[in-house]
């Protein structure tokens, strides 16, 4: 979780989404996630949390969706343009 955090605080999106499957798949809450990303907004920004709950969502979504295979949802093409 304090990945996490630091993730969101340091704007690394990409890595982001990573570690959120990560801790969800050793055992930690979509709950407890969000509460996370909640703490964050306090001392990261607003606009960093709201970042990092969009890239949480799009991972929740990549689980809820019918499995194509990949263990690790796809970040969207849109968001890789630019980021080296």
């Amino acid at each position: 979780m304090i990945t996490l955090a630091l993730l969101t605080a340091l704007g690394q999106e990409h890595e982001l989404a990573m570690h959120v499957a990560a801790a969800l798949r050793n055992g930690v809450t979509r709950e407890q996630i969000q509460e996370v990303l909640l703490h964050c907004a306090v001392y990261a920004g607003v606009p960093a949390a709201n970042r990092a709950f969009a890239v949480a969502q799009q991972v929740f979504d990549g689980l809820d969706a019918p499995s194509t295979g990949s263990t690790v949802p796809a970040v969207p093409v849109a968001d890789q343009e630019g980021k080296g």
